[in-house]
């Protein structure tokens, strides 16, 4: 099962032409659920590389699809079954991210995607992804 999380992040995006730009940022991302019976929490700091595809670029709307890789560590680690089983679970979380980004009226950005890891989150018997559907809201900055 899954459970909710909490997400905030400060991105930079570099505008290579009019439909193609780079970004990265810094993320501070609550993942976790229950697997085979136990409650797994880790909080990471992920530092995002992502390329983006811009199909509209309207004054008040603009569409991306988004795409890219993610490497993290877990700055905070929670695993029991009734006892302590943090230590299993991975420090580092390398992943990838597919989204479709909106913004509107040049200050209110929403996002939908999937991210999941490459490997397992779980250093044990079991094989544990961190792999996550989110919805992301936030003011854009302009500089």
């Amino acid at each position: 099962t899954s459970r909710v999380g909490i997400d905030a992040a400060l991105f930079v995006d570099y505008r290579l032409s009019d439909h193609f730009y780079l970004g990265t940022g810094l993320e501070a991302v609550s993942k976790g659920g229950v697997a085979y019976g136990v409650t797994v929490m880790a909080n990471y700091v992920e530092v995002p590389l992502i390329a983006k595809y811009r199909f509209t670029n309207l004054q008040d709307f603009k569409l991306d699809l988004v795409g890219g890789v993610y490497g993290g560590v877990a700055v905070e680690r929670y695993a029991s079954d009734g006892e302590d089983l943090s230590s299993l679970i991975n420090v580092a979380d390398t992943g990838y991210r597919l989204a479709v980004s909106t913004i509107w009226f040049n200050k209110i950005k929403v996002e939908l995607g999937y991210e999941s890891s490459f490997g397992s989150a779980w250093d044990s018997i079991y094989s544990i992804q961190n792999s996550v559907v989110y919805v992301r809201g936030g003011q854009v900055l302009g500089f």
